[in-house]
């Protein structure tokens, strides 16, 4: 094999592994196009190490912007909480919807942010051995 071919293939390997491709899937591929035993091993220990660097970076990625998003929907909560209940503290009475349509925001903040901190516990703990492909 060429090494003009040799980078072809690990270029195709790479983008299999981070696409998600099983270890088992990756190896028959490798083979069935001409690499040795050897190379195939060596592409895929190479392939999976740069998969989990490439899913803890996502990962870190994912915790801050849950950090971020759960933080927001705090302060976005106590806010809309804080500014009804001035208004209402001047003899205003308000409906009690207005408060669930204040909040809305808030909780969906809350909600998104929780979602990543999970995917990011996900891919910080698993790494490669994530399922899915590297967003």
């Amino acid at each position: 094999m060429t090494p003009a071919e040799f980078d072809s293939l690990k270029t195709e390997a790479m983008a299999r592994a981070s696409w998600g491709d099983s270890k088992s899937d990756l190896r028959a591929w490798l083979m069935v196009n001409g690499a040795s035993d050897q190379e195939t091993e060596a592409l895929i220990r190479y392939c999976y190490k740069q998969r989990g660097q490439q899913m803890r970076e996502v990962g870190r990625r994912n915790l801050i912007v849950g950090i971020s998003s759960l933080g927001g929907a705090f302060v976005l909560g106590i806010g809309a909480w804080a500014l009804l209940d001035a208004i209402s503290a001047n003899g205003v009475r308000l409906p009690a919807r207005l408060y669930g349509i204040a909040i809305a925001p808030a909780m969906l903040a809350g909600g998104f942010g929780c979602w990543q901190l999970w995917l990011a516990l996900d891919r910080l703990v698993f790494g490669a051995h994530a399922d899915g492909p590297v967003e």
